[in-house]
């Protein structure tokens, strides 16, 4: 993006807290490109033939949250970053509940509209291309059952375990091994999904998952084998 778009967004203030950016937010940003402007200006005092330099943040604010172009406002998906156990533990149970309805609609909806994945040895790019790779996802893995726990959180960014249980047109039942790292705008929805898995063949009977997680066992652990 641009550098004047930034500072062109900011000139709507309304606008850009209806994306979910606070005032404090805001504020930051507006000393982040005072300070480039001066740091611009005593370099071509000095001779330094740079260009003014891009506006950046730190987590949990993001660039993308202040350059944003568009007026539309961007629901909130709460828990909000920076994130504490309580949110982080929420986040991953909201994840697991979508995912296991197997509704590619529904689960793209917690994801930014450019919202980019790489998922095993596939890179996916916005919610189209979220919807049509879930789509293929469960016409391909049948009676899917999904659980997730959270390994780590930090900020904006948080680290899942997870497992889920299938079968495929054979008939072969697979448990498939993964971990996932996610990243959030200020909004709560994830702009970043990386997902490494392995798959293991394991017989009907050996399948311990089955369906959305009970309520009493919501928070337990799962298994490493």
């Amino acid at each position: 993006m641009r550098r004047w778009q930034a500072l062109a967004h900011l000139a709507n203030p309304r606008a850009t807290r209806a994306t979910g950016v606070t005032d404090e937010g805001i504020a930051e940003t507006i000393a982040l490109v005072a300070l480039n402007v001066l740091i611009n200006y005593f370099n071509k005092a000095a001779g330094v033939e740079v260009d003014f330099p891009i506006v950046t943040a730190w987590p949990p604010f993001h660039r993308q949250d202040v350059i944003r172009m568009s007026n539309d406002p961007v629901p909130s998906r709460p828990p909000l970053p920076p994130f504490d156990e309580a949110g982080a533990l929420a986040k991953v149970q909201a994840a697991e509940d979508a995912w296991n309805t197997r509704d590619p609609e529904r689960v793209a909806a917690a994801y930014t509209p450019d919202s980019v994945w790489r998922n095993r040895d596939e890179f996916v790019a916005g919610r189209e291309q979220i919807v049509a790779f879930l789509t293929r996802k469960w016409q391909r893995e049948h009676d899917y059952a999904l659980r997730k726990t959270l390994w780590v959180f930090r900020l904006d960014r948080i680290a899942v375990r997870f497992q889920y249980e299938w079968h495929d047109d054979a008939g072969q039942t697979w448990r498939s091994y993964g971990n996932e790292l996610w990243e959030f705008t200020s909004t709560g929805l994830m702009c970043r999904r990386e997902a490494s898995i392995n798959d293991l063949a394991i017989t009907a009977d050996q399948r311990r998952i089955h369906g959305p997680r009970p309520e009493a066992e919501r928070g337990l652990e799962i298994p490493v084998q």
